[in-house]
């Protein structure tokens, strides 16, 4: 008999207020102002010495907020607040007062913002761009606007400033005063009596973003959001030692965080009669049977623990999910997808593992994750090979979810290079697209090489030849911009980029290609992007770089969101 104790935490999601669905109420104070835009600005310049200028009262030069941009050669950048409590715009004569004021801080410039809490302006912009430009010509510094939704939207990227200035927002489950501690890291599920047998269980939890650490780890951990105990076999007494040091949790367990035990059918029972005898509640944990397959206990308690962990967060709707196979892990998620043990840069899944390991922990997170509703963003930094990328997007494709990637957080102090939002507006640039074989009337495969300043054709050309694949049209997009491939891409250039790939993409499966070979070498945030429009285009094959040439990875099925594998075209 498989014993399952009904989870005693299901709780009512609250999604709160974002500036997707509501904007966020403006700082209505100053000093408070200022302070938000010193803790964003050390954040997006990478400086920990970003600091206020000097106190109210003080004369401060038309800067408020400064510091120093570590990625280019640590020269100064300072921050002009202006709070309006109603609806007056900021005149051109204030705005030119402050920029003669700034020509007198003691530091050189690269750049003045005039960051205000009003609402997006386009005669203001249009103010500031004059301003700006006249200046540039003289070789004076540069001058900026953000309005209150660029503030915001740098805002809602940081789940730990949220909290900080939001705290109001925030679930009411969150009663931690620590909650700033915590609230950026990963999931953290604690385990005891773990066999070898148990390790699959746990490499499909790390697959599905939980962090996984042994109970008797040292204590420098963030709070845990699950216990998950096994118990394998052994006589009374083992059974009576297992359910003490059961009990033993659930009465340290002040925050009501779930536990699992994990057990066979043939012990469920006795380890119940034993809680029973040392009264502990059945309610206080859940037992699983170690006989159902180790995914459909994985998918049990990873749903159980998400709840609990997004909640104990504040219910914050932004969700930041690192995926990865690599060892460094992203700084600051929710859930960190944790895929080294089976996808590094020298070694990749078989059909069958991407199919029966690697979908269902996507599928698991995906419905999760979009089961909070649209006005949740989800924030994914990729550290993924290019068709795992792919993969990533086309589950949260651009019907479904509101995703934003992180392109990079070191090298760059610029939040459009740093950040991209999926459904922005794109630049007005356009990629060409070169024919190898012109798209003829009666294609059914084609082959599409996406690339940056590394060329991939001779690789692909001898990868189609050693497989022999009939292709009839062969097509190439290089991100480039004036015939020089870009050091570092903006958010507009790489939804652009985006953008036209999936259009290619459904071009080619709308004049009747019904298979597309797709090779890449584009930065991985990108194939995020390029994966979340992928609908509508047709059977998908996509391939591992492993050099000098390729492998086969795995089929998208462009027409809806499954995923299939196929040993042979």
């Amino acid at each position: 008999m498989a014993w399952s104790i009904i989870p005693r935490y299901s709780p009512k999601v609250e999604i709160m207020p974002t500036r997707q669905n509501a904007n966020l109420l403006p700082p209505t104070d100053d000093n408070e102002f200022e302070e938000l835009l010193r803790d964003l600005c050390e954040i997006e310049w990478g400086d920990p010495g970003t600091v206020r200028n000097g106190r109210k009262g003080q004369k401060q030069t038309g800067v408020d907020v400064y510091g120093r941009l570590k990625d280019m050669g640590g020269v100064y950048r300072g921050v002009q607040c202006k709070v309006r409590s109603t609806r007056k715009t900021l005149s051109k004569a204030e705005i030119e007062y402050e920029v003669n004021e700034a020509e007198n801080f003691p530091h050189r410039l690269d750049r003045l913002i005039i960051a205000t809490t009003l609402p997006r302006d386009t005669n203001l912009q249009r103010i500031v761009d004059e301003i700006n430009d006249d200046r540039v010509q003289l070789g004076k510094f540069a001058v900026g606007v953000w309005f209150w939704e660029d503030v915001s939207e740098r805002l809602a990227t940081t789940p730990k400033l949220y909290a900080k200035y939001y705290r109001d927002l925030l679930s009411t489950l969150t009663l931690s005063p620590q909650l700033e501690s915590f609230i950026d890291t990963p999931l953290l599920l604690l385990t005891s009596g773990v066999t070898e047998h148990d390790e699959e269980v746990l490499e499909l939890l790390r697959f599905r973003g939980l962090r996984v650490s042994n109970i008797e780890a040292p204590l420098l951990q963030p709070p845990a959001d699950g216990i998950l105990m096994f118990f394998t076999d052994g006589n009374d007494q083992d059974v009576f030692r297992f359910v003490a040091e059961l009990k033993g949790q659930v009465d340290h367990n002040a925050d009501q965080k779930p536990i699992f035990v994990i057990s066979s059918s043939e012990f469920s029972s006795v380890i119940l009669d034993a809680a029973a005898k040392l009264e502990l509640p059945s309610d206080k944990f859940q037992v699983l049977d170690s006989g159902e397959p180790s995914a459909v206990i994985a998918d049990k308690v990873f749903k159980v623990v998400f709840e609990y962990g997004f909640h104990k967060r504040g219910a914050i709707p932004v969700i930041d999910l690192s995926v990865r196979s690599i060892p460094t892990p992203h700084a600051a998620c929710l859930l960190d997808m944790d895929w080294q043990s089976r996808l590094r840069h020298d070694e990749f899944p078989t059909n069958r593992e991407w199919e029966s390991v690697f979908v269902p922990a996507i599928r698991a997170v995906s419905s999760q994750v979009l089961s909070l509703g649209d006005l949740s963003r989800v924030q994914i930094a990729s550290a993924l090979p290019i068709p795992a990328a792919i993969a990533i997007g086309h589950y949260f494709n651009i019907r479904l979810a509101n995703v934003g990637v992180w392109a990079r957080r070191t090298g760059s102090s610029d939040f459009k290079h740093q950040y991209w939002l999926s459904n922005s507006d794109g630049t007005q640039i356009k990629y060409p697209v070169e024919w190898e074989m012109p798209l003829a009337t009666q294609a059914k495969t084609a082959v599409v090489e996406l690339s940056t300043y590394l060329p991939i054709s001779a690789d692909v050309h001898q990868y189609v030849a050693d497989q022999d694949l009939q292709v009839d049209s062969w097509a190439s997009v290089t991100l480039q911009r004036n015939q020089a491939p870009p050091e570092n891409l903006t958010e507009g250039e790489a939804v652009a980029f985006a953008n036209q790939i999936g259009q290619l993409l459904r071009e080619l499966n709308s004049s009747g290609v019904k298979d597309i070979h797709l090779f890449g070498r584009i930065p991985s945030a990108l194939a995020v992007l390029i994966g979340q429009r992928t609908l509508a285009c047709g059977t998908i094959h996509l391939y591992w770089y492993a050099s000098p040439s390729y492998l086969f990875a795995f089929s998208l099925n462009g027409r809806d969101d499954n995923m299939s594998s196929k040993l042979a075209f």
